[in-house]
């Protein structure tokens, strides 16, 4: 094709045709620019294809990682409620069965728990020992968000309101490890180490031994402050986020 063109050039220079000559060579050069100009358009389509495929792909592998993250968050909510009944129902054997009285702050927290004294006197060092063996960790499902975050394909989600919800979610997910999270294990950790050092065969611990084990203040300040019922709050605010951004995935994976 450009030797035909070529030589067209050449015959009409030889024949002294120099206005025919510019006129087909401006035609020319109209035509190759048309011709760059479709090959960028068809590339940009290409390109446009190309991105909307990895973008549903990334929709589809997100709602994976968020609904594996809502199984893990449930049984982990269903551990911590049967720890906060457990504190609450050790808050009222001891004032029961002790000097102990509920501070007037913790008692909306004791409000409306079934009290059965035969079950709660039978099991309470059971109860007891779940406020100091830890139970929590929180491990989000990052991969597919680590991998669009390194590729710097995290602008290939479109709408800008989604992809911020996406960004918050996983924040919200850090900000819960470094707070609720992290300040419950340290308290566990803390309270585990007053047990062992102060109950004498702490995996053998009597529902008569607890009166005077609540006898040291610190024993009872730990309890008070094992972060237990913030860690619960924390848990269900997670499964709230994580339900929320699930909806919004599921709904624009629908539109899309």
């Amino acid at each position: 094709m450009i030797k035909l063109f070529r030589n067209i050039r050449k015959k009409l220079l030889a024949e002294g045709k120099t206005s025919k000559y510019f006129k087909y060579a401006i035609g020319e050069i109209f035509l190759v620019v048309i011709g760059i100009l479709i090959a960028l358009q068809i590339n940009d389509w290409n390109e446009h294809r190309k991105n909307q495929t990895l973008e549903k792909r990334y929709i589809a592998e997100l709602r994976s990682d968020l609904q594996k993250d809502s199984i893990a968050i449930q049984d982990m909510i269903k551990t911590s409620n049967l720890q906060v009944r457990s504190k609450r129902l050790l808050f009222m054997f001891l004032e029961k069965h002790s000097d102990y009285k509920i501070a007037e702050d913790l008692e909306p927290m004791v409000k409306n728990i079934i009290y059965n004294e035969q079950m709660v006197s039978d099991s309470i060092a059971t109860h007891f020992n779940k406020q100091w063996q830890p139970t929590y960790n929180f491990a989000p499902n990052k991969t597919t968000l680590d991998e669009m975050t390194s590729t710097g394909n995290i602008g290939l989600i479109s709408n800008r309101e989604l992809r911020r919800a996406v960004l918050e979610t996983y924040n919200e997910y850090e900000v819960y490890k470094l707070n609720e999270e992290s300040m419950y294990r340290k308290q566990q950790e803390e309270m585990w180490n007053l047990v062992y050092a102060e109950v004498p065969n702490m995996y053998s611990v009597k529902s008569s031994d607890l009166p005077q084990i609540f006898e040291d203040h610190e024993v009872i300040n730990r309890f008070e402050g094992n972060y237990a019922i913030f860690m619960n709050d924390g848990l269900y605010d997670l499964q709230t986020t994580n339900q929320h951004l699930l909806d919004q995935l599921n709904e624009y994976q629908k539109e899309n």
